[in-house]
């Protein structure tokens, strides 16, 4: 993130029913965003006040109301970033899927190890073969079977194990920087599919349906061409001509003149009004695009 007051971060963040660390933690980061940039935040918090919705939102993983005030924010403070700490349980995942639809970049920060710990129904994916986690400390000889976070209930446990669940495969699916609080946790998350050194590219994030290299008739542009088809051939970008992105201008070799008009033919055999100039650049390159003159 560049330094620029004039660029704006919504910090979002759930509060714990008794202010802890990552509470804490949250508050001091807003001080120090303040300094560099115009900073508004949105705090949810999990005082079960309104016993009704709030069971009914656990059971749905999802909190529309949560949305709203989040939509609310957005129209008035026009935030550039949103800056995502806890949503467990009363922010919830629903604001991250709200996010992109809104097509907001998004970073979530990982304070703890609960991405890691609450990603799995059972122990033995949870802990593996060592006895304990060195993340939540939990035992693997105290719950045989099921993957107990919450001590004291089976239900919340199963609840806040769909939750992150939900939250992991937004944060895979989705265009998300995730933030982790030290290199445990970036080794955690790495542990569970988040690989830092993973630059393949969505299709679906493009805004141009084709890539048109356009050189020079001689060698030096032959050159070119051949480094350019380098670069595309290569991962990430690889993607695109196999799935028939990027073509070729085929320079013509002659040009007719008939009159105040001419026509251009890529070699001898051209005697047609049309010609091919653009060749896709692929396994089995059969798909054209004709230029008519006239």
């Amino acid at each position: 993130m560049n330094k620029n007051k004039s660029e704006k971060i919504l910090v979002i963040h759930t509060q714990y029913r008794d202010k802890g660390g990552e509470d804490i933690a949250v508050d001091e980061e807003i001080k120090f965003l303040r300094k560099f940039y115009d900073v508004d935040t949105l705090f949810f918090s999990n005082k079960f006040d309104k016993k009704f919705f709030q069971v009914l939102f656990l059971l749905l993983n999802y909190n529309f109301i949560s949305s709203r005030k989040l939509n609310k924010k957005i129209n008035t403070f026009k935030p550039d970033i949103c800056y995502v700490h806890n949503t467990w349980f009363e922010g919830s995942t629903s604001i991250i899927r709200f996010l992109q639809k809104k097509g907001i970049r998004t970073i979530i920060k990982v304070h703890n190890s609960r991405i890691n710990c609450c990603n799995s129904y059972l122990v033995k994916n949870h802990i593996d073969r060592e006895q304990f986690c060195n993340g939540c400390g939990q035992s693997r000889k105290k719950y045989q079977i099921f993957n107990k976070t919450f001590s004291n209930s089976y239900l919340k446990s199963f609840l806040v194990v769909r939750h992150t669940k939900k939250l992991l495969s937004y944060i895979i699916s989705y265009k998300i920087t995730v933030l982790a609080l030290g290199e445990f946790q970036k080794n955690q998350m790495i542990q569970i599919g988040l690989d830092p050194k993973n630059e393949d590219i969505d299709l679906k994030d493009l805004r141009y349906g084709k890539i048109i290299i356009m050189t020079d008739a001689d060698v030096d542009g032959s050159h070119i061409r051949a480094l350019l088809l380098t670069f595309f051939n290569n991962k990430p970008f690889n993607k695109l001509i196999e799935n028939g992105h990027v073509y070729l201008a085929q320079p013509p070799l002659f040009k007719i003149n008939k009159g105040s008009k001419g026509i251009y033919i890529k070699d001898k055999s051209g005697t047609g009004r049309t010609v091919t100039l653009v060749t896709a650049v692929s396994k089995q390159p059969t798909a054209f695009i004709e230029i008519k003159l006239i």
